[in-house]
């Protein structure tokens, strides 16, 4: 029922945009779709196919989006893009292939997925995800680092509170992580106060109780046999310091008030909620002196996210501590296979179990060492706090160990979550620009007058598609200039054409909307870098590639011929193919001799064509004239034509709606050739060569279930053995395929969707290996 609500909803509102009222349309912002958008692995080379799935969902999980097309780009670390794609959504999922350039220079690139009615929201609610692309015939670019402070510290509630065990975090650069050997805390006689473990990617944390008038130093122990020191920099202070200790029965909250403050009657409130703002505690309290301390219990706290708040009597939030509570282990995932080490050509069968009705899910079998288990913290959580939200709202995390590294990244963000929750939200409604797409490929723009670019109402505007997919719309703009069209059921690059009725010599100029999104989120450049270990995989992806582009047929995808309109569902009262009667050069002539039901007007004050209804017994002055599916209004250069390049001519005798434009009957004129008679467009019309659908695929794995098939001498050397993202609901799924040719370490990654919009995921090695 929700879904109906919704769909109306949005009906009404397109509505309102079609037939051009005067006021602007609001729209409900809680009507919000996402997009969780996965590829088959994160390491490429330039020339392979980036295999990805997306699933399309609405923001409330009771609710289900309406948009049926999804754009999907790469581009690079300079916002440029470099493929530009479009998909249909089918029952919310879109899968299928982006195909790297070979041009490509070697570096990190970013792909971002989003709907059109997305783009009425902020660009940072897109789907984005990072890939490393190799081009082994270009030489490596010169490693770029991030410009960051060597080494940044961020104390659990932003401020010292001494005497007290205080949590602490360290960001280290990654200029400076490779390097060390070994970190410690220390005080000012250089006496060890606590040891820190590092993380492959410069994150860190620690306790420390620190003294009032004490110094201390962050000590590094350099592979190259020197040591580093950094002195802890003075934290500001704050009216609410915040410190917490993790206990077997939930978590102790200590908060410690400015000594300096006035706290006489004053009432403060502590809440417990979640991410979706629901609230699971709630009390009040008095500060006693300038302290108070409670227990929170974990039956108190949400799996994921849990927003701690402490508000004055005002009801303002004064301090803000985030914690993130692991999933139950029942949520995880059990990969078996009937093996672990296999010969090439060997079935591999995996089954997948879960404790969780799934909504989608997926499994990818690659290369070891190309993919990243998405549930494993990055290097860009640290650096864009989006990133680490999407990354947050979308994964439903039951590792220990990711759950601290997840707590700690919450510590460096930890002003940044106060400054926005305790922001004053903004309710105002925002007006509807961009319409779901619930067809096809949309097509939208203004109308202008040339001279003062001021919008021209109520003007008809006609687009042609021409070629193999005859396709004719018309609209009525509306008081705003504004036009809309869908163009349904088309592949590829189309041959488009959008002119204005011009009849009455409106100097009129259409301004067509960027179907692409052309604004590009801030995003911080992460470094670019090959180990050695990376250098020998890259090597073996290389020689694979290779193999397989030479051995493996490229299938065919054909465009097939859609004609909708004047061809198919158009029923002509009259069509006459001209090589049935005698040659004529004046195609007045033409329409006075040879066509029916057409009379021709030419006189000093104007020259049109009329039409007779038999049944009315009525003329129809000024139809709607269209030379290849084009519209025409100027008949003067039109009767000018050469009637020997005209093919045949169609008529309707009677009005005929196109959308909410009334034809006074059509006159269809079809040349010989794709010249169009030699007619002069000029400015009459925009011509362009328009991207629409690129279709849903899946990849042909290679079977060896038969002798015949094992025995094949054709190689078999794909980097990724398999994907597979088909709707699966079960709690429990079979998959079968077989191993590659090459001997090595495979990943099978599954990912799935639960029914509350969670993700869960399991990774599991194989390997492929020369029997002895």
């Amino acid at each position: 029922m929700r879904k109906i609500t919704i769909i109306f909803l949005l009906v009404i509102v397109a509505t309102k945009v079609s037939f051009a009222q005067t006021e602007k349309t609001p729209f409900d912002q809680s009507l919000k779709e996402k997009i969780i958008f996965f590829t088959d692995r994160n390491l490429y080379l330039v020339g392979e196919r980036i295999w990805f799935s997306a699933l399309l969902s609405h923001t409330d999980s009771a609710s289900s989006p309406v948009s049926n097309l999804l754009y999907v780009e790469l581009y690079n670390q300079e916002h440029t893009p470099v493929v530009k794609q479009k998909f249909r959504i089918d029952s919310c999922l879109t899968s299928s292939y982006l195909t790297i350039p070979e041009n490509l220079i070697s570096g990190n690139y970013h792909i971002r997925a989003y709907t059109k009615f997305m783009r009425n929201f902020p660009i940072e609610d897109f789907s984005y995800t990072n890939v490393q692309i190799l081009n082994p015939r270009i030489s490596l670019p010169e490693t770029n680092t991030i410009r960051d402070k060597a080494v940044s510290f961020f104390p659990e509630g932003g401020a010292w509170v001494y005497g007290k065990i205080n949590q602490i975090s360290l960001r280290i650069s990654k200029s400076l992580i490779d390097q060390i050997a070994q970190a410690e805390i220390t005080d000012s006689e250089d006496q060890v106060l606590s040891q820190c473990q590092l993380e492959s990617y410069g994150l860190a944390s620690f306790q420390l109780t620190p003294n009032e008038g004490e110094k201390y130093f962050l000590r590094l122990k350099l592979k190259n046999g020197t040591t580093s020191y950094f002195d802890f920099p003075s934290f500001p202070k704050k009216e609410i310091t915040i410190l917490s200790q993790t206990q077997k029965k939930g978590i102790n909250i200590q908060l410690f008030f400015d000594p300096n403050s006035n706290l006489d009657g004053q009432v403060y409130k502590i809440d417990v909620s979640n991410n979706q703002n629901k609230s699971s505690f709630s009390d009040h309290f008095v500060p006693t002196n300038h302290l108070y301390q409670t227990t929170i219990l974990y039956d108190k706290l949400s799996n994921g996210l849990n927003f701690i708040t402490i508000k004055n009597k005002q009801d303002q939030i004064k301090a803000v501590l985030i914690k993130y509570i692991a999933y139950p282990e029942a949520q995880a995932v059990r990969l078996n296979t009937n093996k672990n080490k296999y010969a090439p050509r060997e079935a591999i069968s995996l089954q997948v179990n879960t404790n969780s009705q799934l909504r989608w899910s997926n499994v990818t079998v690659v290369k070891k060492g190309t993919a990243i288990l998405p549930t494993q913290i990055k290097e860009k959580h640290l650096y864009d706090v989006n990133k680490f939200n999407d990354f947050l709202m979308s994964h439903l995390v039951t590792n220990t160990e990711t759950v601290q590294q997840i707590n700690q990244i919450l510590t460096i963000y930890g002003d940044l979550y106060f400054n926005n929750l305790s922001q004053e939200k903004n309710t105002k409604q925002q007006e509807l620009q961009f319409l779901p797409e619930i067809r096809g490929v949309s097509i939208s723009g203004v109308l202008v007058d040339k001279t003062s670019q001021k919008p021209i109402p109520n003007k008809a505007i006609f687009v042609s598609v021409f070629g193999d997919n005859n396709q004719l719309h018309a609209y009525r703009s509306s008081p705003e200039g504004r036009f809309y069209f869908s163009l349904e059921n088309l592949l590829g690059i189309q041959d488009i054409c959008l002119c204005a009725d011009n009849s009455n010599s409106t100097n009129a100029e259409i301004k067509i909307d960027n179907d692409f999104e052309q604004r590009i989120a801030e995003q911080r450049s992460l470094p670019f870098y090959i180990s050695e270990k990376k250098a020998d995989l890259i090597k073996e992806m290389y020689i694979n590639a290779q193999i397989d582009h030479y051995y493996q047929q490229k299938e065919n995808i054909k465009h097939q011929a859609n004609n909708y309109f004047l061809n198919d569902s158009l029923v002509f009262t009259s069509s006459i193919l001209l090589a049935d009667y005698v040659q004529m050069t004046s195609l007045k002539d033409v329409f006075r001799e040879i066509i029916p039901l057409t009379n021709v007007i030419d006189n000093r004050k104007e020259q049109k064509i009329r039409l007779y209804n038999e049944e009315t017994t009525n003329y129809l002055d000024n139809p709607l004239v269209l030379l290849n599916n084009i519209p025409i209004f100027d008949l003067v250069e039109l009767f000018q034509t050469d009637a020997n390049l005209i093919a045949n001519v169609s008529v309707i005798n009677h009005p005929f709606y196109l959308g909410d434009y009334l034809a006074n009957g059509i006159v269809s004129i079809k040349t010989k050739q794709n010249n169009f008679a030699n007619f002069d467009f000029s400015e009459k019309a925009n011509f362009l060569k328009y991207s629409t659908l690129f279709p849903n695929l899946f990849p042909k794995h290679t079977h060896y279930s038969s002798n015949n098939e094992k025995q094949d001498r054709k190689p078999n050397f794909a980097n990724c053995l398999y994907w597979n993202s088909q709707i699966e609901r079960s709690k429990q799924a079979r998959y079968t395929f077989y191993a590659s040719d090459h001997c090595s370490e495979y990943t099978i990654l599954f990912r799935a969707i639960t029914k509350d919009g969670k993700m869960i995921e399991k990774q599991k090695i194989i390997s492929i290996e020369k029997p002895n």
